[in-house]
């Protein structure tokens, strides 16, 4: 598994730099490599929430640190 996942990230492994992302990401990859991610079912979901707000995703903050600094950088 954790062969599949560096081929997955690749040279981008420099572009992570938000932990709570990466995990979120991990978690994401996980699930696909186990055979039990299903893209249809993510999709119905976001359509339905998107419709329920009138079309509008929620707003976003830039980034999951706190303090606006990057959790993966030492």
């Amino acid at each position: 598994m954790l062969r599949e996942v560096d081929r997955r990230i690749g040279d981008r492994v420099g572009s992570f730099t938000n932990r709570a992302r990466m995990g979120k990401l991990l978690a994401l990859m996980a699930l696909d490599i186990g055979g039990r991610a299903d893209g249809r079912q993510w999709a119905d979901c976001l359509r339905e929430r998107l419709h329920l707000a009138d079309g509008h995703a929620a707003s976003q903050r830039p980034h999951d640190d706190s303090k606006g600094s990057y959790s993966l950088v030492v």
